[in-house]
């Protein structure tokens, strides 16, 4: 079975640069497709064959397409969030969203994938300072629910969610 991360690098490589409610489609002048955090997140989970309509992040919080992962519990494939999480170094509190690479829930140290604001599409490290320069401690994991896996998978980077 497919996973979210086996799609990764599908949007590496330069062609996808991030804009807050970019959803993958749109470009830019320079040709670039422009995507945000939680539009990274439905691309990944409906190109795997979850059929989970776009929620951005301050709604993926909460909804009842998710459930909350404990730390100790967390596993690749899981969606880390930052809910008005202060960053590292100086910067207002961040609200994003990523798809759970490694976790160690001993010292909160991990990796995560997902359109990161200074290089779009890419893993970054999360977890307390000096660990992480910039990416605190989770906020909140879940994991997306397998009731909504009923689809087939889609074609890696379309999405029938995708505004």
């Amino acid at each position: 079975m497919t996973e979210p991360l086996d799609f990764k690098n599908n949007y590496t490589g330069g062609d996808y640069v991030y804009l807050m409610g970019g959803d993958g489609f749109k470009t830019n002048a320079a040709g670039k497709k422009l995507i945000d955090c939680s539009h990274m997140v439905n691309v990944l989970l409906t190109s795997t064959g979850y059929n989970i309509p776009f929620e951005d992040t301050r709604v993926v919080q909460n909804s009842t397409y998710y459930t909350t992962v404990l730390p100790q519990d967390v596993r690749r494939g899981d969606i880390a969030l930052w809910i008005k999480a202060p960053p590292n170094s100086a910067g207002s509190p961040v609200f994003h969203t990523g798809i759970v690479e490694d976790f160690n829930p001993v010292t909160h140290v991990g990796h995560f994938f997902g359109a990161q604001t200074s290089t779009g599409p890419a893993t970054a490290k999360f977890g307390p300072k000096p660990a992480s320069h910039y990416w605190p401690i989770v906020t909140k994991f879940l994991r997306a629910k397998e009731a909504f896996r009923t689809a087939a998978p889609a074609l890696a980077g379309v999405s029938d969610f995708s505004l």
